[in-house]
């Protein structure tokens, strides 16, 4: 009997095992806490299974979709985990993480210009993230050095086309050596040696072209030498290649300037003066007032809110220094997220001290420019940009003068000896 009982035991142990071994999860949370374990043990496609079921059962599940990215992310399917990170995103807006990681995902992908609008989202949500700044900061550096490359590589590529034309156009013509050396100073040295006359060799008797060392002509077989003459012909008139000298300087010194022009109205369509901005309705009204005084080379801004009654509801103060490489301004500005333009005091070398004005419910509040949006900061930049641009056609103004002086001087010399040329070339027909 007690043997009869001790295999039942036994038995009713290995079933209890084997019922234990064969539960599986039926909620969304063991799923994901299974895909979770099997995802921390570096078994990511386990994982993924884990994370489809947890989604199966809740097609919302945003942290599945989220943990799923980030199996993906770890196996180097970056396509499938933006994806993921994308659906997550859709499910709950607010995640900073899912933006963060689906940027990273975008920049393994190399689309820096995706990442940094994952990571300018994910700084919105959360500005003290320090570390997603150095994440942006990293992937516009990037960013600015493929541009710098291209522009490099497009500069490189022209100035090697434009030594090729050079060149030929001067071994055609019988001039390599100064085709060569023309080449290397780039288009402008192309223009000269495609305007540069030939020299040809021509029968005057059939007036055909004949090869420079043929000693008669193969068409009417002449072979004297006073029928078989060097000539000069040019494709281009002396005058048109006098202008193109002359215009071509000035023009591209003013397309700097309209450059800079543009670049001002591209930037003030998103800045408005801050002077005279009204908060509010009429029961709540405020008006903005901005008292500029300049102290040596420091603005002085005074920005007063002030009550219909013409009491002062908020006083502000800011100094922007205005030497070369600084400046500042203070616009109004869409700061923030709401529809109202905020007054905006923003300086170059003042960014710690720089803030914003912002109005809501009839209560206006200071807050540090660390909080305003992204792209208010990138305008604040572009701004600055933008002043530093305004330096090039003023730098460009003195080598253009320079020019033409020596562009001057060079006609006038290469004139006089044109006439005293001539005046030989009589004197030795007088003589003959």
């Amino acid at each position: 009997m007690r043997k009869f009982l001790s295999v039942i035991s036994l038995l009713a142990l290995f079933v209890t095992i084997g019922f234990a071994t064969k539960v599986v999860a039926k909620t969304k949370e063991d799923y994901l806490e299974r895909g979770n374990s099997y995802y921390r043990s570096g078994k990511y496609q386990q994982a993924i299974k884990e994370y489809n079921q947890a989604i199966h059962l809740d097609p919302k599940f945003a942290r599945a979709y989220y943990n799923r990215g980030l199996a993906y992310d770890d196996k180097g399917q970056h396509d499938k985990a933006i994806i993921d990170y994308t659906k997550a995103i859709e499910i709950n807006p607010k995640d900073a993480e899912a933006y963060i990681n689906r940027g990273n995902a975008y920049g393994d992908l190399r689309k820096y210009q995706f990442a940094i609008k994952d990571y300018n989202e994910a700084i919105r949500i959360d500005p003290e993230n320090q570390i997603v700044q150095e994440k942006r900061y990293f992937a516009r550096s990037i960013l600015e050095r493929q541009a710098w490359y291209r522009e490099e590589q497009a500069f490189l590529w022209l100035w090697q086309v434009c030594f090729g034309i050079a060149f030929f156009s001067g071994l055609l013509k019988g001039r390599k050596v100064f085709g060569f050396l023309l080449g290397i100073t780039g288009p402008l040295g192309a223009i000269v040696v495609l305007c540069t006359p030939s020299t040809i060799k021509r029968c005057v008797a059939c007036k055909n072209n004949i090869p420079k060392k043929a000693i008669k002509c193969p068409q009417c077989q002449t072979d004297q030498p006073e029928k078989l003459i060097l000539e000069k012909e040019l494709p281009v008139k002396r005058s048109v290649i006098k202008w193109i000298f002359l215009l071509v300087p000035i023009l591209l010194w003013l397309s700097s300037i309209g450059s800079c022009i543009y670049k001002h109205y591209r930037t003030d369509q998103f800045m408005k003066e801050a002077d005279g901005l009204i908060w509010g309705d009429n029961s709540t009204r405020l008006i903005v007032r901005v008292q500029d005084k300049l102290i040596g080379e420091k603005n002085h801004y005074r920005i007063l809110v002030v009550k219909p009654d013409g009491k002062i509801a908020h006083e502000s103060e800011m100094i922007i220094d205005n030497d070369m490489w600084g400046g500042g301004f203070v616009k109004a500005v869409n700061a923030d997220d709401d529809a109202e333009l905020e007054v905006v005091a923003w300086g170059a070398h003042e960014a710690r001290e720089s803030f914003y004005l912002d109005y809501l419910e009839g209560i206006v509040q200071q807050k540090s420019f660390s909080h305003a949006t992204t792209e208010t900061k990138d305008l604040a930049r572009e701004w600055h940009n933008d002043q530093d641009a305004d330096l090039v056609p003023f730098f460009l103004f003195f080598p253009l003068i320079v020019y033409y002086i020596l562009f001057g001087i060079v006609s006038l010399v290469v004139r006089l000896w044109r006439r005293r040329r001539s005046k030989t070339l009589k004197y030795k027909k007088q003589l003959a």
